[in-house]
């Protein structure tokens, strides 16, 4: 009865040990900067933020989240940790608090796959409402990756005066006309900017470039469909007619396969994008800065 008794006493000495060292471990890393990558990434890779006439303080992000936070955590410990201002990563309001990242009241209640497109569109109209600075806007998914030196390189081939779109290009796949891969990411001049917010709004350019109008932002329920709920469709339809000058380049990659990295290593520093990359994002981050 006695052994009986100690064994138990020793079991359960055994169990709340055990729940006290995962309490202990569990605290820890609450306190701790979440990780995403297995290996440390470079703090500062030395590089320079500017090629050519383009400098990284001058092109705008907005990346589309979720509550998902490897996702999340894979871009912002990889490519967006080299962009510190110019940037918004945009979730619904019932996710901000699991990305701790931007939002606004006009996203209320758009979290689901479909309002996607209604975020893109919100953060769109607030960088028009403040007249935010910027020569290049870049739009692009959380499991995205970036190569921002080759974006950079990319950027200083085009015209910023001009109305140019730069991204991977359908050719009539996901609808009948010419389509953006919103994935791969796309590219803006702020020009073409402009045009988009004019077409989106169903203004005049011009009016929409003076910034003589208040776009009202309830119009954004009405570009989304449920047949027409994708940002880079939209967008693509809204455009066609206009006078931007759309390139495709293979350097945005829609799709990533899990062995890309192995089989074509020097494909990803001529890249400027690879879509789908969320388990890859660190590899490639090495490649470019080791």
């Amino acid at each position: 009865m006695r052994i009986r008794r100690k064994c138990i006493d020793v079991l359960l000495a055994f169990v709340f040990g055990l729940f006290a060292l995962f309490t202990v471990r569990y605290i820890h890393a609450r306190s701790q900067p979440e990780r995403y990558c297995r290996f440390p990434m470079v703090a500062e890779p030395h590089w320079s933020r500017k090629v050519g006439n383009v400098e990284l303080d001058s092109v705008f992000f907005v990346v589309l989240t979720s509550a998902a936070g490897s996702r999340r955590l894979g871009a912002t410990q990889t490519w967006l940790r080299h962009i510190k201002r110019n940037r918004f990563i945009i979730a619904s309001d019932r996710d901000y608090h699991y990305t701790r990242e931007q939002t606004w009241p006009i996203a209320e209640g758009k979290k689901k796959r479909v309002d996607g497109a209604y975020r893109v569109f919100a953060a769109m109209h607030q960088l028009y409402e403040q007249d935010t600075q910027f020569k290049w806007l870049v739009t692009a998914d959380d499991d995205t990756w970036l190569n921002i030196p080759e974006l950079l390189r990319f950027l200083d081939g085009l015209d910023e005066e001009s109305e140019v779109m730069a991204g991977y290009i359908w050719d009539r796949v996901v609808i009948p006309l010419p389509s953006f891969s919103g994935g791969a990411g796309i590219v803006f001049s702020k020009p073409a900017f402009v045009t988009t917010m004019a077409e989106l709004w169903d203004l005049p350019r011009v009016i929409v470039e003076s910034h003589d109008v208040v776009l009202d932002a309830d119009h954004i329920d009405s570009l989304i469909t449920p047949e027409r709920w994708a940002h880079d469709e939209i967008i693509s339809r809204k455009i066609y007619h206009t006078n931007i000058t759309r390139l495709h380049s293979p350097r945005f990659h829609p799709f990533m396969l899990p062995d890309h990295l192995a089989k074509n290593p020097s494909e990803i520093h001529s890249a400027v994008s690879f879509h789908y990359a969320s388990v890859v994002m660190c590899d490639f981050e090495k490649v470019i800065f080791p």
